[in-house]
């Protein structure tokens, strides 16, 4: 489903889809890791992480720390319990923790927010490729997540066509410090967690540019 926003947003990109957790759900905090050290090896440009710990984790914060040192985004969602509490990737440093917004840019009532949240992007009535060829609605930061990731996707595109040199500008760097200047202030919208929401919601038309 998130693989789904993926390819609609960024179609160019290539999608290297890695299973970390079983037909139910479930996984563990190793398998996660292993998913992420996979992904680094094999030259991802970009990892998004729809999935959240409700606790600091060590072996998970090793994993993303040599993913950002490898200069690899990491994009994580940040929650739904509708809270100010940090779940994990997203509440790394240097992760871009993501809250869930509406059409009218207002936080989704189930979306996180915080010091964990460092963009917001719409999580609310997503359509997206459903298991058994279908299509469906979906609502959540876990569909928040992968619409960043792609705008990353698409701001490497642009980097290599222009002739970035990533040596003397991290990707992870160029890809925050475009986040946060290209993100729509919505506060006005969401007086209630201003400020609280990250930079705003991202501008997917800015990143195409």
């Amino acid at each position: 489903m998130t693989v789904g926003i993926l390819a609609a947003v960024a179609p160019g990109a290539q999608i290297m889809p890695i299973r970390a957790f079983d037909d139910q759900g479930s996984g563990s905090v190793w398998a996660i890791k292993k998913a992420i050290m996979y992904a680094v090896k094999n030259h991802a440009s970009v990892i998004n992480m729809s999935l959240g710990l409700p606790s600091y984790s060590h072996t998970l914060a090793n994993a993303v720390a040599f993913a950002l040192k490898n200069d690899v985004v990491v994009v994580a969602s940040a929650g739904n319990n509708g809270t100010a509490e940090v779940q994990y990737p997203a509440g790394y440093p240097q992760v871009i923790g993501v809250a869930a917004t509406d059409l009218h840019d207002v936080k989704a009532p189930f979306s996180n927010y915080g010091i964990a949240v460092y963009v917001s992007a719409p999580g609310v009535n997503i359509i997206s490729a459903y298991p058994g060829n279908h299509y469906a609605v979906l609502s959540g930061t876990s569909f928040s997540a992968p619409l960043v990731a792609a705008q990353a996707a698409l701001m490497h595109t642009a980097f290599v066509n222009y002739g970035v040199n990533f040596n003397d500008y991290p990707f992870v760097f160029c890809v925050r410090y475009l986040l946060a200047m290209g993100a729509v202030d919505i506060n006005s919208q969401n007086p209630n967690f201003s400020n609280q929401l990250g930079h705003g919601r991202i501008n997917l038309e800015k990143s195409k540019q």
